[in-house]
């Protein structure tokens, strides 16, 4: 891979790193587990919470793979393995990689 291609990926996933722990921190502990906010005893209010506390459940997962898979990314960009088709282990076009750097997997596949 042409270090410009490879510079332009590293910097694109330390971006994408830095706005995912950006948005989990919001809603989310350190470890990434959703925060449940209790802010009435209302049974309404009880009921309003936690459905948000199952919507935020869902992001964080959500925010935390992608994280994941940001991370992961980044170990491999150092190593022979990034750009690699997870499935059939031929080269990911470049364009692909600079259009979505965490993909572990050709277009074909």
């Amino acid at each position: 891979m042409e270090k410009s291609v490879h510079d332009k990926i590293k910097q694109k996933l330390e971006e994408r790193q830095k706005e995912l722990h950006a948005e989990l921190s919001k809603i989310a502990d350190e470890t990434g587990v959703a925060v449940y906010e209790d802010i009435e005893d209302d049974e309404d209010v009880n009921a309003q919470e936690v459905s948000q506390y199952s919507d935020r459940l869902a992001l964080a997962a959500e925010l935390k793979k992608g994280l994941d898979d940001v991370t992961k990314s980044l170990a491999k960009l150092e190593s022979d393995e990034y750009g690699k088709c997870k499935y059939c282990d031929k080269d990911i076009n470049p364009e692909r990689l600079l259009a979505r750097p965490s993909s572990g997997s050709c277009v074909a596949c």
